[in-house]
């Protein structure tokens, strides 16, 4: 008897901009500026994003780097450099092995478009 195939469970989009994410955020901040409050980040980022949509989650998540690293945009865009990491040599995955620089990249636009870097 051949038991009965499990359905497969699609995620959507919303599903990968939440805690999952903050946490994500969270290790490698930590790694590179000890002060990082991460256990409040995560908390926050847990609570907020229950109903809200992927561009908002985005949003969410940029704004709580703002409140939770440096004040300085240029500290701030410095530990944000050191969690990059290797250059993605393909040109593909932007959205299965990079989305999580989607909320650095909404930071970088509300945050530092107006401030150049040195």
């Amino acid at each position: 008897m051949t038991s009965p195939e499990l359905p497969t469970v699609i995620k959507k989009p919303t599903d990968y901009f939440g805690s999952n994410l903050a946490k994500l955020l969270s290790e490698k901040i930590d790694l590179v500026y000890s002060d990082f409050n991460s256990q409040d980040f995560v908390r926050h980022i847990q609570n907020a994003c229950i109903h809200l949509t992927l561009s908002q989650r985005v949003e969410l998540i940029a704004d709580d780097l703002k409140k939770y690293l440096p004040a300085s945009f240029t500290k701030a865009t410095r530990i944000l450099h050191k969690i990059l990491g290797p250059e993605n040599p393909n040109e593909t995955g932007m959205f299965t092995d990079y989305y999580w620089l989607l909320p650095v990249a909404k930071f970088i636009e509300k945050y530092g478009l107006d401030k150049p870097t040195s």
